[in-house]
């Protein structure tokens, strides 16, 4: 008998793997995945088939996009200013400046907070890391929202596990900005 939800999470495993070597065609293979759980709640009754139409037509647009084709559903809409930072990098950015808060908090140098992460990640570099984490922390208003965001909440959530010390605290949001930042930023 077929298990629709363990076929889903089996078809995003392979997803997440080709997207390391092959970003559109994990994202394609994942919508795909979506779009074929939905239809077996449809086929079960369990869905309605409208929900159905957006991924059709997202998947459809994905497909178009590898073949260089455009499609209206992908489109890129027109530039309406502030930071032209893709959001996935502000994300990362802004969890990037508040792990080297947390290892300052948690006794480490600035320097040697920063080298945490731009050792595992040559992409932030420290220079750029140590002047975008003074930049949040000044609430300049050149920082995309999705940075700072990301920066309290990462800060919020750690601060909150009380029964860590401040070392344990800093060494888990490495290892979580480090598992979120697997693929290239």
């Amino acid at each position: 008998m077929r298990d629709p939800k363990l076929e889903l999470l089996q078809e995003l495993a392979f997803a997440r793997r080709q997207y390391d070597s092959d970003v559109r065609m994990g994202v394609s293979s994942a919508v795909g995945a979506v779009t074929k759980y939905v239809e077996a709640l449809v086929d079960a009754g369990e869905a309605d088939p409208q929900l159905l139409i957006p991924l059709i037509n997202l998947d459809g647009a994905l497909a178009d996009a590898m073949r260089g084709i455009s499609n209206e559903h992908i489109a890129v809409s027109k530039y309406e200013g502030g930071s032209k930072i893709p959001l996935h990098e502000a994300y990362a950015w802004g969890v990037a400046s508040a792990v080297v808060s947390l290892h300052k908090e948690a006794g480490d140098d600035l320097a040697t907070a920063v080298r945490r992460i731009s050792v595992s990640r040559p992409h932030f570099e420290s220079a750029k890391l140590k002047e975008y984490r003074k930049r949040i922390s000044r609430g300049d208003r050149t920082v995309p929202p999705a940075s700072l965001e990301s920066y309290e909440d990462t800060l919020r959530i750690w601060k909150q596990a009380d029964e860590l010390t401040p070392r344990e605290r800093a060494s888990g949001a490495l290892n979580a900005f480090q598992s979120l930042t697997k693929q290239k930023v």
